[in-house]
């Protein structure tokens, strides 16, 4: 899945816009879909395309493997996972190839097991 579009803070270091980024990033986790990264997308966009895809690819397997940017799969597991809240994503580094790993489907929710190979606290 396409990554989230940093628009004017794309390929700026660490430090230089980067917090201001994953605060738009955390917000729609805690559900403020409507915030926009200046220059880029809003959660809305980018919610709309991993639901799509999610959808798609649970509707004909029943194990996958969902490939994308950490950012954007933190913001939507935040959003999407009924065991986390968006501090524990604000709060939770997932690194170059970390895995989450989810059980459940687009209609009846989803359940974070792992995230970076650790369970996450219970909320």
């Amino acid at each position: 899945l396409r990554e989230s579009q940093a628009g004017d803070y794309e390929m700026t270091p660490p430090g230089r816009g980067w917090d201001a980024s994953l605060g738009v990033l955390y917000r729609w986790a805690d559900g403020d879909v409507d915030a926009r990264i200046p220059g880029g997308e809003s959660g809305v966009e980018l919610f709309c395309r991993f639901d799509a895809v999610v959808a798609e690819v649970a509707a004909g397997h029943d194990h996958a493997a969902i490939i994308s940017h950490a950012a954007a799969i933190r913001s939507w597991t935040g959003a999407r996972a009924v065991n986390i809240d968006s501090s524990f994503v604000a709060h939770s580094r997932l690194g170059n190839a970390a895995i989450i790993v989810l059980d459940g489907d687009p209609d009846s929710g989803w359940v974070v097991e792992t995230w970076a190979d650790t369970a996450p606290p219970r909320i």
